[in-house]
């Protein structure tokens, strides 16, 4: 190593385990070590322009860099290989800027549709989340770039991210939560991981020795380095002992005092702090090391730009489809709403990213020189569908679709192959074209989930689109339906599931989830039929709030209950199927395909499933073949009835067929015994299925383990049972408490006030609402004010930024705020913060005038 350990005080160590201006490691300029630098994220390179807020995390612009689109959306395409190339593009950029790590990518499961944050995250299956994450560090990491896989681990929330306790059955932590950082490790050797705020099961990410020591480095073999979330800290010399390395974003005296304190009376041995010292001076040996030369930075942005449209045209997904789709060039186009000119692209929050292009549905349209006429309908600034602004806007568009209805005399919907629909519509069939007497208009409505809905730092309030969409598309539906002309594609934008009501009273939907800079030109790609959409649904879409499971529970507490265990995601939904609007892996094309010849082979404890498929309509295109295994026979604990073991993304021309091979290792059907803590493959006979969805598939054989062992017993009869009739949503507090062998966590009381505490809980006095808006005035004051730029990109960025930075805050908890400001704010700071909101006023002096 080009750096030596032994040639550092105690006190420079200390300062090397930490950050520096918040968004660089400590340099030590006596011995010539500089700072490399880190910065988000998983959807480009977001690099805080030079002086700007470096003593306090903030949200606001950054230098332009590509907007990718974000993981939902690439996660979508179920293509490692588009994944890697993505973070190759990132990681080049990233060089261009001079970053030297790339906080991303973040593969936390999707446990809730309404997490505000899983827009940044892969999917809800584990295998699916690491193959795509080992794609991503693999792009990344061979541009001379480190990547940090985040946030490890059980962070599935925002509501209570900073003091939430996960409390779930280790089985659960080790199938779901842990299995696809576990991939992502393996497949993908990141530089660095990144763990969360939460407590796992009562202990603190940021102190757990069990992941971040026992079960990342000994069982994974991972020999990187590890590193807090921004604020993650609460016992520093805990969390070293843990094995925890760098504390981002540093700057805090308190724990750098702490950490000699604690060497120098023997109660942290020197060699643990030695070692993290030694993998931050390999992360910064890396992170200085030369790198494979890039283009210029405006070249990049154009490469970006055009690999945006291409994976945001992948990476969609094809709802439905009854022949509408796709439009003929010449065909009458009815716009309405306002993402068609004010596209949602990315997520709010950290990962926001300043585009250095930007292509909306409108610029795409004008320069294809597509005739179409547009009508706002509705406002993404507000949701209210009763103001009278939105009232006037509803009626305009309302007027215009009626006159444009009766301009244009509409066809029965065009005939295209969709025989291999699956899901909620076994067979979707065209109905056959008639000859319209004249061209037959089209609406297109462009709606989604706006930035208000969803986004860092807090929890959706609800499943819903905006209720002033809602209505809108609604009455427009009624309205051409009685006119006998309701030809409608709904094209739709947004991060996560939401329910979709008007479903049967449109006749397509084209789900764009959130596509980055260049979705605009992507949208006008596929419905002209330029793309074939060739996505597959990441995640399982509920019918609606109420179909989700354990859906009262999610984030209303700081002990947040995982009563699901392993029945997450489809894995729940194959017991109740009727509450799925969509299922998992579904997505339409605008070809067909044919899946034949299915051949399963168990050899030398690999399973190999192989396929022929085959293009039977007349566009080019892509299916997923996805394998999945069901239970054993003799089983004695209770296991899913799907769970995905491979797949394979196959793209064919018209009549074209390829050979699909897709193989697991046998002791992937193996479940974690959490009360022997062990990993254990019963015998028995595992049946497999084959086919483009969870729920479409067929049998292609069984797998028969005889060298495993017997039955299992993990559980108790009762425990099983529940389990088993998971449809039923009956886990009670005795068989929860078993699956987790201990008692349930009390939830901790609101008052008084402690430095754990939400500052949301502050809201309920005067004195700590009065706490509340202090801390937003000063962060205020930090970030840049939008009014000072003209209307357009950055001061859109600049005023979501802001928006962001306030809802973090009050989330944050006054240990957080201490962790997060880089020593702006000190720890007696804090603590007479919490006795002021008390109302402990002598008690908060006396903090603030201690040493």
């Amino acid at each position: 190593m080009k750096y030596a350990v032994r040639d550092l005080t105690l006190e420079e160590k200390a300062s090397l385990v930490a950050g520096y201006k918040s968004w660089f490691t400590a340099p030590v300029e006596r011995l010539g070590i500089p700072s490399i630098c880190l910065t988000d994220g998983p959807v480009g390179v977001r690099k805080k322009p030079a002086g700007e807020a470096e003593d306090m995390v903030t949200l606001g612009a950054s230098e332009p860099a590509t907007a990718f689109p974000s993981p939902v959306t690439v996660a979508n395409t179920w293509n490692p290989e588009t994944a890697e190339r993505v973070g190759e593009a990132i990681g080049r950029e990233a060089v261009s800027h001079g970053v030297d790590v790339v906080l991303g990518p973040g593969l936390n499961i999707k446990r809730d549709p309404r997490c505000g944050r899983n827009f940044e995250y892969f999917s809800e299956d584990p295998l699916l989340s690491g193959k795509m994450a080992a794609g991503f560090i693999r792009g990344v990491e061979g541009t001379g770039t480190s990547s940090c896989v985040k946030h490890f681990a059980v962070n599935n929330s925002e509501n209570f991210r900073f003091m939430g306790d996960s409390v779930l059955d280790e089985r659960a932590m080790r199938e779901i939560y842990l299995k696809g950082f576990e991939i992502a490790v393996a497949e993908g050797s990141p530089s660095a991981v990144m763990c969360s705020y939460n407590r796992i099961n009562g202990v603190y990410a940021s102190e757990n020795r069990k992941t971040l020591t026992e079960i990342l480095r000994k069982e994974w073999g991972f020999e990187g380095l590890t590193m807090t979330d921004w604020g993650a800290v609460h016992d520093r010399v805990e969390g070293l002992a843990a094995g925890l390395d760098l504390e981002m974003p540093g700057g805090v005296p308190y724990n750098r005092n702490a950490i000699i304190e604690a060497v120098r009376k023997g109660e942290l041995g020197e060699e643990i702090l030695d070692r993290a010292v030694s993998r931050v001076l390999a992360l910064v040996e890396r992170g200085t090391s030369e790198k494979p030369p890039v283009k210029s930075a405006e070249e990049l942005l154009d490469d970006g730009l055009e690999l945006s449209a291409e994976v945001a045209a992948e990476g969609a997904v094809l709802l439905k489809n009854n022949g509408l789709l796709p439009l003929d060039k010449s065909e009458k186009v009815l716009v309405i709403g306002e993402m068609f000119t004010k596209m949602r692209y990315q997520g709010s929050g950290s990962s926001g990213i300043f585009p250095g292009r930007f292509i909306s549905p409108e610029d795409a349209f004008k320069a294809a020189g597509i005739d179409y006429e547009y009508v706002k309908g509705y406002s993404v600034s507000s949701s209210s569908p009763d103001s009278e602004e939105a009232l006037e806007e509803a009626e305009r568009a309302l007027a215009a679709a009626m006159a444009f209805a009766g301009e244009h005399t509409a066809g029965t919907e065009k005939t295209a192959g969709m025989e291999n629909t699956a899901g909620p519509e076994k067979a979707v069939e065209a109905e056959k074209a008639i000859e319209p007497e004249k061209s037959a208009g089209v609406i297109l409505f462009f709606g989604g989930l706006t930035d208000d809905a969803e986004g860092e730092g807090e929890d959706r309030a609800g499943f819903d689109l905006p209720a002033n969409q809602l209505r809108l598309i609604e009455r427009l539906a009624e309205a051409l339906r009685e006119n006998g002309s309701a030809r409608i594609a709904a094209v739709l934008f947004g991060g996560s599931p939401y329910a979709i009501p008007f479903a049967d009273d449109v006749s397509a939907i084209l789900n764009m989830f959130l596509p980055g800079e260049a979705g605009g030109e992507a949208v006008r790609r596929i419905i002209f039929g330029d793309s074939n959409p060739g996505g597959k649904l990441s995640e399982t879409w509920a019918r609606s709030e109420a179909d989700i499971p354990f859906g009262d529970r999610f984030s209303k507490r700081k002990i947040e209950e995982y009563r699901e265990n392993i029945f997450v995601g489809y894995r729940f939904y194959a017991e109740a199927p009727e509450r799925a609007a969509y299922p998992f892996g579904f997505g339409l094309s605008y070809t067909s395909f044919d899946i034949s010849g299915i051949r399963l082979k168990s050899k030398n404890g690999t399973v190999t499933v192989t396929a022929n498929v085959k293009n039977t309509g007349d566009r080019e295109g892509s299916e997923v073949v996805q394998v999945y295994t069901g239970r054993n026979t003799g089983s004695a604990v209770f296991k899913a009835a799907r769970e995905l073991r491979g797949f394979a993304k196959v793209f064919l021309r018209p009549g074209e067929k390829k050979e699909a091979v897709i193989s697991f290792p046998e002791s992937e059907l193996a479940f974690y015994d959490s009360k022997n803590g062990r990993w254990v493959l019963e015998n028995g006979d595992y049946p497999v299925y084959i086919g483009n969805s969870s729920e479409n598939t067929e049998y292609a054989g069984a797998v028969s383990v005889s060298g495993g062992v017997k039955a299992s017993p993990v559980y108790s009869e009762k425990a099983v049972e529940a389990y088993r009739s998971i449809s039923r949503l009956e886990i009670d507090d005795a068989v929860f408490s078993e699956t987790i062998r201990r008692t349930i966590p009390p939830e901790p009381q609101k008052r008084p006030y402690t430095m754990e505490s939400s500052f949301t809980d502050f809201e309920d006095s005067a004195m700590g609402r009065a706490v509340l808006a202090t801390l937003f005035a000063i962060a205020g004051k930090k970030s840049k004010d939008p009014a000072s730029v003209p209307e357009g990109p950055e001061r859109e960025a600049l005023e979501k930024g802001r928006r962001s930075t306030e809802i973090m805050l009050r989330h944050f908890s006054p240990r957080g705020l201490v962790m997060n400001c880089g020593g702006m704010i000190d720890m007696k700071h804090a603590e007479a913060l919490v006795a002021a909101a008390n109302g402990q006023v002598f008690k908060a002096f006396s903090f603030l005038i201690r040493k």
